[in-house]
């Protein structure tokens, strides 16, 4: 802990890291499922992936033969949760899974870092 008060640049970085969780959470159970009327936030995540299988259609992507920036950010969305139960699950129960392999394989193939 010294060595956190003995640079303060630091110690605003914890703050904020925690608090902001603390916020996030707080706003995502309190605000945002009422104002929206989720009940069961995984069965609306299938249901807007769904829409969104729907709108791509029988195009390679949302853009058509190239990424749009849509299909960019949501690939960014369901990417965050690779890895996760919930991911696993939801390449089961919608039908997403050829739209987000094709997008991994795009971006893979623009990776300029590591």
């Amino acid at each position: 802990m010294s060595y956190i008060t003995a640079h303060p640049e630091l110690s605003w970085q914890l703050v904020t890291k925690y608090v902001s969780a603390g916020l996030m959470y707080t706003i995502s159970k309190m605000k945002l499922k009422k104002k929206y009327g989720i009940t069961d936030e995984r069965a609306n995540l299938y249901q807007v992936l769904e829409e969104w299988a729907g709108a791509v259609g029988e195009r390679k992507y949302l853009g058509g033969d190239l990424p749009s920036r849509a299909d960019i950010e949501v690939f960014g969305m369901v990417r965050a949760i690779q890895g996760m139960d919930t991911f696993d699950d939801l390449q089961k129960n919608t039908s997403i899974t050829r739209w987000y392999h094709d997008m991994q394989a795009v971006v893979e193939q623009h990776r300029d870092f590591e």
